[in-house]
């Protein structure tokens, strides 16, 4: 995720507040899906200042995102982090679209539409002929 998304999200919602930025590791297009989940969180937070939770990490496992947290998240906050979780299984973590369906890419599976994998390809053999010319 690039750097002024990962900040947008560290200045909107208190639950990022101790989190480094390399702990928030999948694409912008789940940027969405994160910024809607923990709206709802840190709303409920508020009304309910008797529960504690503070993002640890957010990360892509299985081309669905895994989104760790500390504190004593309740059954509302474990719901709306389900929902985020499974939200991922059917938008392109790269441009956002609903894509509906994971791709198997050499062995990772990635939630991807067709675009982005297809640039997700040209990207990585040009990486490759980078690295065969050094």
């Amino acid at each position: 995720m690039k750097q002024e998304l990962k900040q947008q999200l560290k200045d909107k919602y208190k639950i990022f507040s101790d989190i480094h930025d390399a702990n928030i590791s999948v694409g912008d297009g789940w940027y969405d899906v994160i910024d809607g989940g923990c709206l709802l969180i840190q709303e409920y937070l508020d009304k309910n200042t008797d529960i504690a939770v503070k993002v640890v990490q957010i990360k892509e496992k299985f081309g669905e995102m895994r989104f760790y947290y500390d504190g004593h998240g309740d059954h509302y906050v474990k719901e709306i982090v389900e929902m985020m979780e499974k939200a991922t299984n059917t938008v392109c973590e790269r441009c956002g679209i609903h894509c509906g369906k994971k791709i198997n890419k050499v062995g990772w599976l990635k939630t991807m539409c067709n675009t982005c994998y297809d640039l997700n390809l040209v990207e990585r053999a040009a990486s490759f002929k980078d690295y065969a010319n050094k």
